[in-house]
């Protein structure tokens, strides 16, 4: 009688668990623009054009393979790829809800307040539609920590954990810091031949993969990796910035981060040793959230850690009586409705207040600014993608166009809508393979995911008629190498050179990387600003990445102030030791009339203490969002006198 009793409880709070959050991800589904950069590449492999963003060069714009491989498959079959992928994350978020109901039936009460963390954390209703890969993750983490933890199963076990463990890396690879603690920990209890060997056996897909991707590709890890970890952003500010990913997640979605933080440290608190290795694998993906700058998309990167640590604190071998289950799903409850936008109260004009999409650091409420455009439920919803009877009309123009080169900064929809036959660069270089390769265009404030590349002088021609024109000689020279990979013939033997060539750096020489980072700089030197050149400095939107003027001398310098009279404005200033910065100073007003009665128009800037004592050889002024032209007149540097050099330009 009481089993039966605890069938029903159990087959009572499935039914609820998939009504309610079939419901809630019917009303919030949605796919960001991201996701379209993935489904381009769907749309040209199935189509017969190979995994390639552009038709004529193959680039890995994706970093999710088997997720890639999912959604191709689903979409040949379908036709489209809006429903398909909306339909595909509904269904493995249910199918991993209904898993972590049936490894909890023995303990509803500790069960029940976990699923209610899910329900109402933002984060994870965001994510469990969104196009991404966040669904597929969120399944493969609970089936792993479910073998992980059963303790038995000898080597057959170690073999499910490592085939699982490959799986998660093929769908997102930085899920591996969640699984090698648990790996080494399941191969110490054996420690021999054969545990090494059920290992091996699990990452045969993922070294199948790598084998791939170097064979087809020419390159080990996607081009989304070049494009974002080369970007020449100090580490200092990518742990600040990382650690403000954080402080997002506090203020807008506190549920979530809290469940994450308890889960890293209670196993470690209560001494709970044989979760000491699924804990760390939690810290060690925080640490890594905040050392790569996190995300400029809200929560993205925190729905693997809240599924992993949800299960986690699962397994945890306390009993969670009545009064404790209900003061704890009471608590969630109370927590989940106070945030701001809660889940369950998410309707079909989410969005509409545009107000609190951003916050001061550029992190988005990424569902809030693309739900009213790609959300299922919201009535004014264009469902970029749906149509299939479009999609085949526009695909078929697009392959009786000519070859056309375009480049774009936002390239997921537009890319996905614009043909096989019109190649894309990308501006942020996600899904180019030489921008990828350059630094980012240097910015006192820039944008997480979002590191704007100068496009060389040359590049878009080298593209239009297949011959290299690109003027700078080095860059000319790395990009005929890069051309070898991404364009030759497979199999040659020059290409299987020059690909060991680039993965030993033997290139990087040829990449001039402060040229990339300034690339319209004037550059001059302190005797020539003597002489009066012209130095126009532009700063309109549509030209981020021009001007700036650079006054160079020959050996370093150890001022303590610099005078400055500049026409317009605002613009900051670069203290530069040769191609290094060692100082700046932030956003600085024109016109501005000195304390110590310097006459209008001339600043006094105060060189920062730490640039004094290093030294530095020039300065950089660069204008900031200027309306105009900004123009140094006279420049000047002093300790005590505010001699001048003269320095006349527009």
């Amino acid at each position: 009688m009481r089993l039966k009793k605890k069938h029903l409880i159990t087959a009572g709070l499935l039914v609820l668990v998939v009504c309610a959050f079939s419901w809630i991800l019917y009303r919030t589904a949605w796919l960001c623009d991201d996701a379209y950069i993935t489904f381009r590449t769907v749309d040209n492999f199935t189509h017969g054009y190979g995994m390639r963003w552009n038709i004529g060069e193959r680039v890995q714009s994706f970093t999710h393979p088997l997720w890639f491989f999912l959604l191709s498959a689903c979409s040949w079959f379908s036709g489209e790829l809006y429903y398909t992928s909306l339909f595909l994350s509904i269904v493995l978020t249910l199918v991993m809800l209904i898993l972590f109901c049936l490894s909890g039936r023995d303990e509803i009460l500790k069960t029940a307040p976990l699923l209610a963390v899910l329900l109402f954390s933002r984060a994870f209703i965001d994510y469990s539609t969104s196009g991404l890969e966040n669904p597929l993750s969120h399944l493969l983490i609970l089936v792993f920590l479910t073998l992980y933890s059963r303790g038995e199963g000898g080597y057959l076990r170690l073999f499910l954990i490592a085939l699982t463990s490959a799986l998660g890396i093929l769908t997102r690879p930085d899920l591996a810091l969640f699984f090698f603690p648990c790996l080494l920990h399941a191969w110490y209890g054996y420690r021999d031949k054969k545990a090494v060997a059920a290992l091996a056996a699990g990452f045969v897909p993922l070294a199948a993969w790598l084998v791939f991707s170097l064979l087809y590709y020419g390159f080990l890890f996607p081009n989304t990796a070049y494009a974002k970890l080369g970007t020449g952003i100090p580490a200092g500010e990518l742990w600040i910035q990382g650690l403000r990913y954080l402080q997002n997640s506090v203020s807008r979605d506190p549920l979530t981060l809290t469940a994450i933080i308890l889960a890293g440290v209670l196993p470690f608190a209560l001494r709970q040793f044989q979760l000491f290795p699924a804990a760390l694998g939690i810290i060690l993906y925080l640490l890594y959230i905040v050392r790569i700058g996190g995300d400029f998309m809200s929560g993205r990167f925190l729905t693997p850690p809240l599924v992993f640590g949800l299960v986690l604190l699962a397994r945890m071998p306390f009993r969670v009586g009545p009064k404790l289950g209900a003061g704890l799903l009471l608590l969630t409850v109370a927590l989940g409705t106070m945030t701001p936008r809660p889940t369950v109260l998410s309707g079909s004009q989410y969005g509409k207040d545009t107000s609190a999409i951003l916050d001061s650091f550029l992190i988005a409420d990424e569902r809030a600014f693309y739900y009213r455009k790609t959300g299922l439920a919201a009535p004014e919803s264009s469902k970029p993608g749906s149509d299939r009877t479009v999609i085949g009309k526009k695909r078929a123009e697009a392959e009786r166009a000519p070859l056309q080169v375009v480049e774009r900064d936002t390239t997921g929809m537009s890319g996905y809508m614009a043909g096989p036959t019109t190649h894309i660069i990308d501006l942020y270089a996600l899904s180019d393979p030489l921008l990828a390769r350059l630094p980012a265009l240097y910015a006192p404030k820039w944008r997480i995911g979002h590191f704007w590349r100068h496009v060389p002088e040359g590049y878009n021609d080298s593209l239009s008629t297949g011959r290299n024109v690109i003027t700078d000689p080095g860059l000319a020279a790395y990009y005929d190498r890069l051309s070898l990979v991404v364009r030759g013939p497979l199999l040659s033997l020059e290409r299987w050179k020059t690909i060991a060539h680039f993965h030993l750096g033997s290139y990087d020489h040829l990449i001039d990387k402060d040229l990339c980072r300034f690339p319209n700089l004037k550059r001059l030197s302190a005797a020539q600003v003597g002489n009066g050149p012209e130095a126009v400095l532009l700063s309109a939107p549509e030209d981020a990445d021009k001007g700036g003027v650079e006054i160079a001398w020959g050996h370093l310098r150890h001022d303590a102030a610099l005078h400055l009279e500049v026409e317009s404005g605002p613009y900051y200033v670069l203290f530069m030791k040769d191609a290094d910065i060692a100082g700046l100073l932030p956003k600085m007003p024109a016109s501005i009339l000195d304390a110590r009665g310097i006459e209008p128009g001339v600043t006094r800037l105060e060189v920062p203490v730490k640039t004094q004592e290093n030294g530095f050889n020039a300065l950089r002024v660069m204008p900031l969002n200027a309306s105009g032209t900004l123009r140094i007149l006279q420049a000047g540097l002093s300790q005590e006198t505010s001699a001048f050099l003269p320095f006349d330009g527009k």
